[in-house]
């Protein structure tokens, strides 16, 4: 007796991926439509030991994937059949339970909680195995990625990046940072700035100086000048602040990802994608002002990957303003911020850090609320 799964495909691969991971069938029957057809291969990629049969059905004629499926249990009765109703469309789902609901055969389905509902037992089974990032993003459809490993950003450089941070908060840098910021393309190349208000930078020889009437910075390094004035410090400080999450099993910095389409091939960029195991998380990291294109760009990875194992989430310095913390609740990314505004126009829902430190803390509950 075989164990066979029949499987309704639908926009998100990974509860398919699942449902055949951890059940394990000898055998898999795939109900595709037309317009997922390509994502078919990505299934069988994924578990070469298993055979699959393939079955094209109309995304909405009940009663054509009723006899579709039908049809697979009646002519292969020694088989033990389970069906994973977690993808599909509604029709597909409705008509494919008929049938095993009729027929006294197991149904299962891939809640948020990451647990299997089955119908028949009326039980749930929290899943067991862990997803990998970069199998996550093949299941997605992008096999080649470039991305930047933790461990090749050196100590040194992550000191500059909290040196930074602490830099930040004193008087005239931040109008230090947005004038140099807007004016950098070659951070290799000497530069010198002085503004009116006594702030004078100087690099050259790999040696970054910052001086102002109340303090004076010395930061000696081939990379400081990009780090400090190019937002790489805030993405850095992130970085190395949920290397130590306890809920982390991956962490990709500076992922880099092909997205086809039908009129060019473009680059994706996420800067920080953490896995717990079961979900995916996706940060943006904003050092100054946000604006319109970073909301846009996080809602790009959002289309890409959305469903129940992501969340994205934009981690800024500085509280964004009112109507992009509005635009960012209305396509659900969660908005952490350090720098509270005093602005009483630019309130807004966002998650307050009362420090780094506490980065850690406010993603556990986040995800506390995602998977359980």
């Amino acid at each position: 007796m075989k164990n066979t799964q029949i499987a309704l495909l639908g926009g998100q691969v990974i509860p398919i991926y699942w449902g055949i991971k951890e059940r394990n069938p000898d055998h898999v029957h795939l109900i595709y439509t037309e317009q997922l057809k390509e994502k078919l291969k990505l299934i069988q990629e994924s578990f070469s030991f298993i055979s699959f049969d393939l079955h094209k059905v109309d995304p909405y004629d009940f009663d054509n994937i009723s006899s579709v499926i039908e049809k697979i249990v009646f002519e292969n009765e020694k088989d033990e059949f389970e069906l994973n109703l977690t993808g599909g469309t509604k029709i597909m789902t409705l008509a494919a339970h008929n049938v095993f609901k009729d027929l006294g055969l197991e149904s299962f389905y891939l809640d948020q909680k990451k647990e299997f509902f089955f119908f028949k037992k009326k039980e749930y089974i929290p899943l067991k195995s862990d997803i990998k990032i970069e199998t996550f993003l093949r299941l997605s459809g992008h096999s080649k990625i470039n991305k930047t490993s933790l461990s090749s950003i050196t100590e040194s450089e992550f000191d500059i990046a909290f040196r930074m941070l602490d830099l930040i908060k004193k008087k005239g840098i931040s109008r230090l940072f947005s004038r140099v910021a807007s004016r950098i393309k070659d951070y290799s190349k000497p530069y010198n700035i002085n503004l009116d208000n006594g702030v004078e930078l100087t690099w050259r020889n790999e040696l970054l100086k910052i001086k102002s009437p109340e303090f004076n910075e010395h930061l000696n390094h081939k990379k400081a000048f990009e780090i400090c004035f190019s937002g790489l410090w805030w993405e850095l400080v992130v970085a190395k602040t949920v290397r130590s999450w306890s809920a982390k099993k991956q962490l990709f910095l500076g992922v880099e990802l092909l997205v086809n389409s039908d009129q060019e091939k473009a680059k994706n960029e996420i800067d920080i994608i953490l896995s717990t195991g079961k979900s995916m998380i996706f940060l943006e990291c904003k050092a100054g002002d946000v604006k319109q294109e970073s909301v846009n760009k996080i809602r790009a990875v959002k289309k890409l990957y959305g469903g129940i194992s992501t969340k994205s989430i934009l981690v800024c310095y500085r509280q964004p303003r009112k109507d992009i913390l509005e635009k960012c609740k209305d396509l659900d990314i969660e908005v952490f911020a350090l720098q509270k505004s005093t602005k009483s126009k630019n309130q807004g829902d966002f998650i307050p850090l009362s420090s780094i430190t506490t980065l850690n803390s406010k993603l556990t509950e986040l995800v506390h609320k995602i998977e359980v």
